[in-house]
């Protein structure tokens, strides 16, 4: 059945959640290719953009700090995923990191997660208020 999560997609979400969780400043050192963007934000957005350019906005945001290296990119090919979620700031962060894993899995379902990298961040910002930005590589 369509929709129907497996064994194995809640054994590759379980992964992916412990990785958000150990996720730090070099976690995407070596990576060369993003596989999936989720994100979860608390209102809707206006602002004309695709969601793969939203995704790329972020993760360019993100190569600043040098928390995201200067060569990953968010591609015209890249799955991503936005989830308007109004009562986000109500849930916990194991929750927000349970749902980035889900959509990121499926996303990437014949992606080796133990092969790859997967990080997440969040801030507020006026198009989306409260977001939750997560990104997983190889």
């Amino acid at each position: 059945m369509v929709g129907e999560k497996t064994a194995d997609d809640e054994a590759r979400a379980d992964h992916v959640v412990r990785m958000l969780e150990a996720a730090g400043p070099s976690t995407l050192a070596g990576r060369s290719e993003v596989l999936a963007v989720a994100v979860i934000h608390e209102q809707p957005h206006h602002t004309g953009r695709s969601d793969t350019e939203i995704a790329s906005l972020f993760l360019d945001q993100y190569k600043q700090s040098g928390w995201v290296p200067q060569g990953l990119a968010v591609t015209a090919g890249t799955p991503v995923a936005m989830r308007h979620l109004p009562e986000v700031s109500r849930r916990t962060q194991s929750d927000i990191n349970r749902q980035l894993a889900e959509i990121l899995v499926e996303l990437a379902p014949g992606a080796a997660v133990e092969q790859c990298a997967a990080i997440g961040f969040s801030g507020t910002n006026p198009a989306t208020g409260l977001t939750f930005f997560s990104v997983l590589a190889r």
